[in-house]
């Protein structure tokens, strides 16, 4: 019987109704929204640092104490049987493995030089996939024999496709050594750490460069599951104890630390949008409710108790709240799902985020949904149980008698 009576009374007053449904759906509409990009800015950093680095790292344990992070003093040697024993190690669990050479380097054409970080990457390599699909000539890893930079060094250093390049190292044994390699390919993408500060060369022309015959500075594994990182590193760390393995969330803790207590910053911008939204809707509510104080007193003369009128604004309350979220969610999932897959071009606020692209994407995650639905429903809820309570006050002479 309240649940037909709140019914009713919400189809009689339907603009109040209406009022407070759209009040709702706002609020929600707008939770998703920041739930969608601040989701967004999580997931595609993660993306962009591991897209790179990997999600675990080995390298020899000596690395530790150097100073210089160029030097090239304790490399991995024998990595191939490193390789071997990894993929034995993590048998079922899918993966990509592979050797790199990062090493500091310095780039002459003419008279102009550059000094910036090389890598030096397997032919058949799955990192650095930013620098592949910004590719504007050429492809990367680089064929052997031949360097890859970045349109804006290329810019710099006044060179084009098949120019020469001559490539300035101080290699293993510590002294400089210099070779001249063709450039055979130029890439553009929105990092400035890539786009200004890195180039590429086949990990064979690396190892000839620098004297490093047969051996690699580390080896980087991408899993296809970023939550089993640390489950299989505990195994590599078992299975491979002469060599030091690191995750993701070893080498930049205090990066993925801050991007992790996004779920916290979510949850403080959600709460100012559901304060504003409450103050709003418990206004329309009170009014609701005040306007038919009169008919709660001759429910009261009839035999209805204070308990019941309560339960039946309250019922009010979660239909409003019920039909406002569902609406929010209704408008809000198709938003954010086309613009996790258009994005939104931001230029350089997205580069400033480190999202390695100026087109910034949304994302949706359901969990985030099902809880800015159930604060909706609970900012209506909340409403009409402060309306009630006051309607609860008064007593049955005074709510007749209320004008």
């Amino acid at each position: 019987m309240l649940l037909r009576m709140a019914l009713y009374n919400l189809a009689k007053h339907r603009r109040r109704t209406v009022l407070i449904v759209f009040a709702v759906l706002v609020s929600v509409l707008v939770m998703e929204l920041m739930s969608g990009m601040f989701q967004g800015i999580r997931i595609n950093f993660m993306t962009t640092l591991t897209e790179e680095g990997g999600h675990i790292r080995i390298r020899d344990p000596r690395r530790d104490s150097l100073l210089n992070p160029w030097s090239l003093d304790y490399p991995l040697q024998d990595y191939t049987t490193t390789l071997e024993a990894i993929g034995e190690i993590t048998a079922g669990v899918p993966l990509e493995g592979e050797e790199v050479l990062p090493f500091g380097a310095m780039l002459q054409s003419a008279e102009r030089t550059v000094t910036l970080a090389g890598v030096g990457l397997r032919r058949d390599s799955s990192f650095y996939r930013a620098v592949a699909r910004g590719m504007v000539a050429g492809e990367v890893p680089p064929q052997d024999g031949t360097v890859v930079i970045s349109r804006a060094l290329a810019e710099l250093l006044q060179v084009t496709p098949e120019d020469d390049l001559l490539v300035v190292v101080e290699d293993s044994t510590g002294s400089p050594f210099y070779l001249q390699y063709p450039l055979g390919g130029i890439f553009e993408t929105a990092s400035p750490d890539l786009d200004e500060n890195t180039f590429f060369i086949g990990h064979r022309d690396a190892q000839d460069l620098l004297y490093l015959e047969g051996d690699t500075m580390e080896i980087r594994i991408r899993l296809q599951d970023p939550g089993a990182a640390e489950g299989v590193a505990a195994r590599l760390r078992e299975g491979l104890p002469e060599v030091e393995v690191q995750t993701y969330r070893d080498i930049h803790g205090g990066l993925v630390q801050m991007i992790e207590m996004m779920d916290f910053f979510i949850l403080f911008m959600n709460l100012l949008v559901v304060i504003v939204a409450a103050s709003v809707i418990t206004n329309a509510i009170l009014m609701n409710v005040f306007e038919r104080t009169r008919e709660f007193g001759t429910m009261r003369a009839i035999g209805m108790k204070r308990r019941g009128i309560v339960v039946m604004i309250l019922l009010e309350g979660v239909i409003q709240g019920g039909l406002g979220a569902l609406a929010g969610l209704a408008v809000g999932i198709p938003v954010v799902l086309y613009l996790s897959t258009t994005g939104i071009d931001m230029g350089g606020v997205a580069e400033a985020f480190g999202m390695g692209s100026s087109v910034f994407t949304f994302a949706w995650v359901p969990r985030s949904s099902a809880f800015n639905a159930l604060g909706g429903v609970l900012v209506a809820l909340a409403g009409s149980l402060y309306a009630a309570l006051a309607a609860r006050r008064l007593s049955i002479m005074e709510a007749l008698q209320y004008d």
